[in-house]
């Protein structure tokens, strides 16, 4: 699948339709909704409609993609064993998460760390309680 996420990759309007996609997925939590193709020049619209299985007069004249649909268009081609999310981070070349999910990793990791500083430092328990937004400091 390298060749064809290389190709992905050097295809006009593909990495500028990918991070209109990962942005939407980050902000949704899941794949939904559409993206604008505002911006888009006639040779990208070419290149993403021979993806999505559809003509570029009709994606230049709805000016947007919906997320599930070029998902599904996706079935009958190389890329169908894969998840939109899952091609995404291959083509960008990075572990795409909703806001919501960087929210709970970034919880988990204060967590952590208090707990690493109420274990190193317990005289100072309160105090760590207290950073972590606990009101009961005792």
């Amino acid at each position: 699948m390298n060749d064809a996420i290389d190709l992905l990759r050097k295809e006009p309007g593909m990495m500028k339709l990918f991070r209109l996609f990962k942005e939407k997925y980050r902000s949704l939590g899941h794949i939904g909704g559409t993206v604008s193709l505002a911006g888009f020049t006639r040779t990208e619209l070419e290149a993403i409609a021979g993806l999505a299985g559809t003509s570029p007069d009709l994606l230049r004249e709805k000016n947007k993609i919906s997320l599930r649909a070029f998902e599904k268009a996706l079935a009958p081609t190389v890329f169908g064993k894969y998840t939109l999310v899952e091609l995404l981070e291959a083509v960008l070349r990075e572990k795409i998460f909703s806001k919501a999910e960087e929210g709970e990793i970034e919880k988990k990791k204060e967590e952590q760390f208090l707990a690493r500083l109420a274990e190193t430092m317990p005289g100072g328990n309160w105090w760590w309680r207290r950073i972590a937004g606990k009101t009961d400091c005792r």
